[in-house]
């Protein structure tokens, strides 16, 4: 399966892709983000892709099943600001191996830490991080706005908790 698992720069071509990767993620998220996937998706589908940050796309089998988003916020730190997949191949294990060709590819980018924000509530999302070896740093808005010299404070999330991956 490692092998059939493609990530690369997503380009306008994939702006359907994204709008339906966020749309069949609604189900799941309604309950603790009501409206925030069909905002996401409706964005995209207005806007384009985002320019604000990296955006790649997951290809699984020659289709594309999800889509990555980055921010590299200093040298050695990069931030992990989505990553989602069509809810029919979650829990495949395709996560896991995107995470692991992510990792190798920061590394060999002289990368040294990989933080992310999850929704407190998204519970399936924390423990698949904490089996990924992200670490739990804070729920607290204070620590996680001034985590790494503030690095993060424009990129705070209500309700989430910050996880941090030292990878060299």
């Amino acid at each position: 399966m490692h092998s059939e698992i493609k990530i690369y720069k997503a380009s306008d071509q994939h702006i359907e892709d994204l709008v339906n990767i966020c749309l069949s993620n609604v189900e799941l998220y309604e309950p603790i983000m009501p409206g925030a996937f069909q905002k996401y998706a409706g964005s995209i589908s207005r806007h384009g892709l985002p320019t604000t940050y990296d955006v790649m796309v997951i290809e699984y089998k020659c289709k594309i099943v999800g889509f990555i988003g980055t921010i590299q916020l200093a040298d050695d730190i990069v931030y992990l600001m989505a990553l989602y997949l069509l809810r029919e191949y979650q829990g495949m294990g395709i996560g896991r191996l995107v995470m692991g060709k992510l990792i190798s590819t920061f590394q060999n980018k002289s990368k040294n830490e990989i933080v992310l924000l999850a929704h407190k509530d998204a519970k399936w999302a924390i423990s698949f991080y904490e089996k990924q070896g992200f670490n739990f740093i804070s729920e607290l808005e204070a620590e996680i706005k001034n985590y790494a010299n503030g690095l993060l404070e424009k990129h705070y999330i209500k309700n989430s908790v910050l996880f941090s991956l030292k990878i060299n």
